[in-house]
């Protein structure tokens, strides 16, 4: 039995990894099915093994022939054995697997030779004392595709070792080393008999590192697979171009209150009991796909139309520790390659649609169509064009003239950030950049760079003595929550050698931002270091009085829409209003500032109704650098 002891251990460690992958769930991925393939080829390969000993110790028993047969079958599955291993490598290197005719052809170069030299070379047997062993040609052969799979998979992790973690990468080189110096010592030393050792270290190594259930699972919700397991069967699916699949995703849209309410855990405990009854459903295998969204994958149009009838999850009730929960979702389909043609923009797209539709009250599944995907795809252009101006200060400030009602005369103005795409999408309005900004969490850099330049351009044009009385500047309220937002504002002040009471910082009016306490504290240590204070679109949405009294603003700007709906035919009622909110912000002790002001005769009524300031077309639209300075 001494013989076969390398031979039964490498089948144990087998047979116990293929235990382990029966268990557990698996997902069709190529990779998985080249590692299954290569555990089947290793379980054949360490019995014919195991043949080939036994023919050597009872050479009575075989012809030269069989002996001949058997050893020439097991030298072939050990050539296709690291042909599979390095198209393993390749698949787990090339997630796309997008390969040209000749990189397909020579992969298979070192396989084809070392089986026309195994099928036809010579073999000779050893067997002494010292050990049973086969050399010739084919042995030879056999070693010769080794080596050049070997420095084949050795130049895929060199070429792409920025794709891969330090650790892993560690690990890679010390399996590797192992692999070539049991290779070599084996050549060497044949009657050792260490092919059964090598394949058992390849086949732990790939389980651990690649096909450990652990790579798989999501982490905080079980029974789901996790995001980088959803990116790369979907990257899978896109490479074959001719499949249509579909993706449903389900997206939780009452985050925060559950958040507020019972903490972080119970999101995931909602999500995970929401997948629980629809487990058994079509055995589909569930995705997390977003930071609070899972998902299916479908390859059927049957089973899409079975789970447009029959699933349930949008208006289930959960009992958590005591605590009942009713979880909200956004529910889509998305057809893929139709909508998405690739990992990144399918992401992007389920990505837009939970922030731009409202949670169902009903198990229905909204069907994505091509307007929304076309829609979605100009938001993931703007997304990176405001990073690319991020990245390459391109941003620009233009300047709206702040007019004295009294004199005519600009007096003040406001700075607004403009973004143009040079190349493909043009002028991109602020209402869309903005709130992409605030999304991505980029909102406190665009807000540095464009206060930094509003900063440069009044100290390289003096207009401290230009006569000017303040330059608006907006913030919006994830700025206005940045607790170093102070530190920076006041130290690009000082760098620039300017008054902080030239500057009047805009706040947009809603209820969020005056709900914060780092908004308020901020707002208390600017005003200390003498900055000024607006409320802008007075009038519109939440029209928070108290921070009004509290706060005491400077300016108060009437949003435009009240300006225009008092001048309206049928605007008596609007300019009821109107008056009302000039006298109560004088009641105050701040300034009136009238937006949208576009004709002559809303000019003369307005200030004769006591309005300090006008901002509008009429007098000017925003203008660049040069041309306010010729205003």
């Amino acid at each position: 039995m001494v013989y076969y002891s390398t031979q039964f251990l490498s089948l144990l460690i087998i047979l116990v990894t293929s235990g382990e992958l029966l268990i557990h769930q698996r997902l069709h991925l190529l990779t998985t099915r080249l590692y299954e393939l290569f555990l089947f080829l290793c379980f054949v390969a360490v019995w014919l093994d195991i043949a080939c000993v036994y023919a050597e110790i009872n050479p009575e028993k075989f012809s030269i022939a069989e002996n001949n047969g058997i050893h020439r079958l097991y030298f072939i599955t050990i050539c296709i054995i690291h042909w599979v291993i390095f198209l393993y490598m390749d698949a787990i290197y090339n997630r796309s697997g997008k390969h040209n005719t000749v990189y397909h052809a020579l992969r298979m170069v070192p396989l084809i030779i070392s089986l026309i030299y195994v099928i036809s070379g010579s073999i000779n047997y050893h067997s002494a004392s010292d050990g049973l062993y086969a050399y010739g040609a084919v042995v030879d052969a056999t070693y010769l595709t080794i080596f050049s799979y070997y420095l084949m998979i050795l130049y895929l992790v060199i070429k792409h070792r920025s794709k891969t973690s330090s650790l892993h990468k560690y690990d890679i080189y010390i399996c590797m080393t192992l692999w070539l110096g049991i290779a070599i010592y084996q050549y060497l030393t044949p009657e050792m008999q260490l092919d059964a050792v090598c394949l058992s270290i390849l086949i732990l190594f790939f389980y651990i590192l690649y096909e450990n259930i652990k790579e798989y699972t999501d982490n905080e919700i079980t029974n789901c697979f996790s995001r980088k397991s959803f990116e790369r069967i979907i990257d899978e699916y896109f490479h074959d171009s001719k499949r249509t699949f579909w993706v449903i995703n389900f997206t939780l849209q009452n985050v925060d209150s559950i958040r507020s309410t019972y903490g972080q855990k119970a999101c995931m405990q909602s999500i995970e009991a929401s997948i629980k009854p629809m487990l058994d459903f079509q055995k589909q295998h569930f995705f997390k796909t977003l930071d609070y969204g899972f998902g299916i994958v479908l390859d059927s149009e049957e089973t899409l139309k079975l789970w447009y009838s029959r699933y349930r999850a949008a208006y289930r009730k959960i009992i958590l520790e005591g605590w009942t929960i009713q979880p909200t979702y956004f529910v889509c389909s998305v057809e893929c390659p139709k909508l998405a043609t690739n990992t990144e923009e399918l992401i992007n797209l389920l990505n837009f649609c939970k922030d731009s539709f409202e949670a169902q009250t009903d198990p229905s599944i909204r069907q994505i169509d091509a307007s929304i995907a076309e829609k979605g795809k100009y938001i993931g252009k703007v997304e990176r064009v405001v990073q690319k101006a991020l990245d390459e200060d391109g941003f620009e400030v233009f300047y709206q003239p702040i007019i004295d009602a009294t004199t005519q005369k600009c007096t003040a103005a406001e700075a607004l950030v403009r973004l143009k795409d040079k190349t493909t999408l043009g002028f991109i309005s602020p209402e869309i950049f903005i709130p992409i900004a605030e999304d991505k969490g980029m909102i406190s850099q665009l807000g540095d760079q464009v206060f930094n330049k509003v900063c440069n351009f009044v100290k390289k044009n003096n207009l401290l003595n230009s006569g000017l009385r303040f330059i608006d500047v907006n913030l919006s309220g994830l700025q206005m929550a940045d607790r170093d937002l102070t530190y920076r504002l006041i130290q690009t002040v000082k760098n620039f050698n300017l008054r902080p009471d030239f500057f009047n910082l805009e706040i947009t009016e809603t209820a969020s931002v005056f709900s914060d306490k780092n908004v308020t504290d901020n707002i208390d240590r600017l005003k200390k270091q003498g900055f000024k204070f607006s409320m802008d679109d007075f009038g519109t949405g939440y029209s928070n009085f108290s921070s009004m009294a509290s706060i005491k603003y400077d300016l108060i700007k009437i949003d435009k829409s009240i300006i225009w709906k008092a001048f309206d035919p049928d605007g008596e009622q609007f300019m009821k209003v109107l008056f009302s909110m000039i006298s109560m912000i004088h009641s105050l002790g701040a300034i009136v500032v009238a937006e949208g002001v576009e004709k002559e005769n809303q000019a003369i009524f307005l200030r004769e109704s006591g309005i300090e300031l006008f901002q509008g077309f009429f007098y000017s639209q925003p203008l660049p650098e040069e041309k306010f300075l010729d205003y």
